[in-house]
């Protein structure tokens, strides 16, 4: 799959507005992490942010989502929420993809 020309493109997963973590009890805006933090550090560094809230597109998103997937110089996944998924299978596949792993949370590991 060849890889878009120009700017760098980051394409983040997590999921929209506010959420309960039932692990902690905690309340979490979502859209105001993104808005304030990951957003301004990706876009800061030169590259293109993006969330699937803020593609333009018609009919399902899911093929849309792949294709970021596939074609982003960058992905942050926001795993925060579905920890307590963590099956064989999801580790497996979290391991097999190159990067990064940041998480301020202490109770996420």
């Amino acid at each position: 799959m060849a890889k878009r020309k120009g700017k760098q493109r980051c394409f983040v997963v997590m999921g929209f507005g506010k959420k309960t973590d039932y692990a902690t009890g905690r309340q979490l805006d979502l859209d105001r992490s993104y808005e304030l933090l990951i957003k301004p550090v990706v876009t800061e560094k030169g590259i293109t942010c993006i969330r699937a809230d803020e593609i333009k597109h018609a009919g399902v998103i899911d093929s849309v989502m792949y294709q970021e997937l596939l074609t982003a110089d960058v992905v942050i996944a926001d795993l925060v929420l579905i920890r307590k998924i963590g099956d064989k299978r999801r580790k497996i596949q979290a391991q097999s993809v190159k990067g990064m792993r940041i998480n301020s949370d202490p109770y996420a590991y």
